[in-house]
């Protein structure tokens, strides 16, 4: 609406001044002529104004930014930017508040480093990227893929649905690795894979012998335990070596799985409430307890609010009803 409403002034703007331009052509065309070209004038010396102001932007930012580089490379190649990375190892990047921040700040000042917030800011966030692409990168290299479709295939086993969110990070260490690709039709490829992929899984279920249906109102019968090994035989369909923890005591994680060399632990939650913050806490501590690159918890219900906010800013997988539903539907 608001847009309509200026877009109708600026035209109604307009009409009134053709109409008293017209006016004064037919009644003193002399001055209007004078005025036109002196406005003219004022138009072009504004115009050029503009142009020498964004100049000097543009300077004083190629200055900034030349500063800016030294000083990182200068702490770059101190022992001192150990600092940067830890922090961000801790906190992702996001999961810091500004006492926090300050902290670095003054940490990093003493070292004989002095970083505006917007430098030190544009630190962090950098070596946030460099992070997550070691950390993708090291995930699809692990089993050394040769081709594109092994790297299409990669992509999709491990980050499933969400490969999307991967797709620049991915084309970056294609280009990195020297393997060919089609920038048009990347993603085509990829989602044929996917497609194959999902296929293959379809082919396996239907050669099974054991045709007995697996639904999510099934899981909301069976006891806690056999929701455990349920998930077992569920993640071992999706191609994960699993161990039960429940034997040797579970320390916050009730199955260890690993793939791609990525060893990750899942707590099972069968719930017939919202599971809160708890669970979230568990896992954090298992992650650490057992070594792990990363925690997931699942459920056959909901998280609470909270519990996917904790979760969100702990980099923690949640597995709710739905997602659940989905891995039956495909796997069994």
């Amino acid at each position: 609406m608001g847009r309509s409403t200026n877009g109708c002034l600026i035209f109604i703007g307009i009409v009134l001044i053709v109409i008293i331009a017209i006016y004064w052509i037919r009644t003193d065309l002399l001055s209007f002529f004078i005025v036109l070209i002196f406005g003219i004038i004022v138009y072009l010396f504004s115009v050029n104004n503009r142009i020498k102001q964004r100049k000097i932007e543009l300077e004083q930012k190629k200055i900034e930014l030349e500063e800016f580089n030294r000083k990182k490379s200068k702490l770059i190649s101190t022992n001192d930017y150990k600092y940067i990375r830890g922090f961000v190892v801790r906190y992702k990047s996001v999961n810091y508040d500004n006492d926090e921040f300050n902290k670095l700040k003054d940490l990093i000042s003493e070292k004989g480093m002095v970083f505006s917030d917007k430098e030190l800011d544009q630190l962090i966030t950098e070596e946030a990227n460099k992070q997550n692409y070691e950390e993708f990168k090291t995930r699809i290299l692990n089993n050394k893929p040769n081709t594109l479709e092994d790297y299409n295939r990669n992509l999709i086993e491990i980050y499933g649905e969400d490969y999307l969110k991967y797709l620049n990070l991915f084309k970056d260490l294609l280009i990195e690795n020297k393997i060919h690709f089609d920038q048009e039709q990347i993603t085509e490829k990829i989602k044929k894979t996917k497609k194959d992929i999902e296929l293959k899984y379809f082919k396996k279920k239907l050669e099974s012998e054991n045709f007995s249906s697996i639904t999510i109102q099934n899981i909301d019968l069976i006891t806690v335990y056999k929701f455990e090994r349920f998930l077992k035989t569920l993640f071992e369909k999706m191609g994960y070596k699993v161990e039960h923890t429940k034997l040797s005591g579970d320390q916050g994680a009730d199955l260890i799985i690993t793939k791609f060399g990525e060893k990750i632990v899942v707590q099972a939650k069968r719930y017939s409430n919202k599971v809160n913050n708890k669970a979230i806490q568990e896992i954090v501590a298992a992650i650490k307890h057992y070594n792990a690159e990363r925690g997931i918890v699942i459920t056959n219900s909901e998280f609470t609010r909270s519990a996917i906010e904790l979760a969100n800013s702990n980099d923690i997988e949640l597995m709710d009803r739905s997602k659940l539903e989905k891995l039956i539907h495909t796997y069994f």
